[in-house]
């Protein structure tokens, strides 16, 4: 029924409507967009940040039950901590650095600076040796000539150390960051959780919240099967340099440190301390010495599938895979978000995968139980 004298509305045509739909489609698409832009610089920080909160939750979690209750007072303390773990090895490698950088210039000034000889275990190798040799003594006993033949071969790695460093310091500050933003999430982490969750049911259904579980069970996994054995694995390394006798110990086992949680190994250590230690020491020590570094640098292949597949359904080379992976395309934060999609993908698959009448008859289980 309409008023007296009114006319009825016209009915909108279904071409109108769909260009209706397209339009708020496209706004927003553009929307989504520009968000994403604004948010691109910070996308390292915030992924770091969500990274390392749920990592250090259950020690979050551990001290603040010890401390009746206080989570303020517990997330400073963790961000302290690791803050202290960040910054307490770069101040330690930087302090090295200057110090031996300024004893090498006041070498050169008061024309001290000496190259040892070359090793005769090297002059006399076939095809390489005298070539090795000449070099050698080219850059010990005329350093100017030396310059000036090879000084433009080294501008080249010169450079290029010069950049990682760089890129190493903007990484350090953006991860002391990371530490800092994560400590102001681990108060308000259950209620962040609890919303995932409740986007994660809303986009997979029943099996969303079990999805979000794995992904924060996989990063812990990880970040234990990382930094833990990485941390061990220097441990041993420094503790075998400093029994040793070698020289720098602390800076070659935070070398090996930092290889291994970049995935890279410690070999790049391992072996040529090993064959410095073969040309300047007596066969016996020389093998005892390789008989205890050799296996201090291949812990990590065993222990850390154990500890990334403890409690998880996961097969260990789909974590195995996603690490790499990960690592290769994300740089770093790539080391633990790579395993967790991949660990997702795989459960979704496997769970996507069983028959029907199977899947009616399963009960979701709760995570958090």
């Amino acid at each position: 029924m309409t008023r007296e004298g009114s006319q009825p509305a016209p009915a909108r045509r279904p071409d109108a409507a769909t260009f209706d739909t397209a339009i708020r489609l496209g706004i927003l698409a553009l929307f989504a967009y520009m968000s994403f832009t604004l948010a691109r610089p910070f996308l390292p920080l915030m992924a770091w940040s969500i990274i390392l909160a749920v990592a250090l939750y259950p020690l979050f979690d551990w001290l603040r039950a010890r401390l009746g209750g206080h989570g303020r007072v517990a997330a400073a303390i963790v961000t302290l901590l690791s803050l202290a773990v960040v910054f307490g090895p770069a101040a330690i490698l930087g302090t090295s650095v200057v110090v031996s950088l300024e004893g090498l210039a006041t070498q050169a000034v008061a024309g001290t600076f000496t190259v040892p000889q070359l090793p005769a275990e090297l002059r006399n190798l076939p095809v390489l040796g005298d070539g090795l040799d000449a070099f050698w003594t080219t850059a010990t006993s005329n350093f100017s000539e030396f310059i000036d033949r090879y000084g433009h071969v080294m501008l080249l790695p010169g450079e290029w150390l010069l950049k990682a460093a760089a890129g190493l310091a903007g990484s350090l500050l953006v991860f002391a960051a990371s530490v800092v933003v994560a400590g102001f999430l681990f108060v308000p982490a259950p209620k962040l959780a609890g919303r995932i969750r409740e986007v994660a049911l809303r986009i997979a259904g029943p099996r969303g919240s079990v999805f979000v579980a794995l992904a924060g069970a996989t990063i812990r996994n990880v970040a234990r099967g990382v930094v833990g054995v990485s941390a061990l694995q220097a441990l041993l390394i420094g503790v075998g340099l400093l029994v040793a006798g070698v020289p720098h110990a602390g800076l070659l086992a935070l070398a090996a440190f930092l290889l291994a949680t970049a995935q890279l190994g410690t070999a790049l250590v391992v072996i040529p301390v090993i064959i410095w230690f073969w040309l300047t020491h007596d066969t016996g020590p020389a093998l005892l010495f390789t008989a205890y570094m050799l296996p201090a640098g291949a812990i990590e292949h065993p222990l850390k599938p154990i500890v990334m597949g403890k409690g998880l359904e996961t097969p260990m080379p789909i974590i195995l895979v996603g690490v790499l992976g990960g690592t290769v395309a994300y740089g770093l934060p790539g080391l633990f978000v790579g395993p967790a999609v991949l660990a997702v993908a795989y459960d979704l698959f496997i769970y996507w995968s069983r028959p029907a009448a199977e899947l009616d008859g399963q009960t979701v289980a709760n995570p958090d139980a």
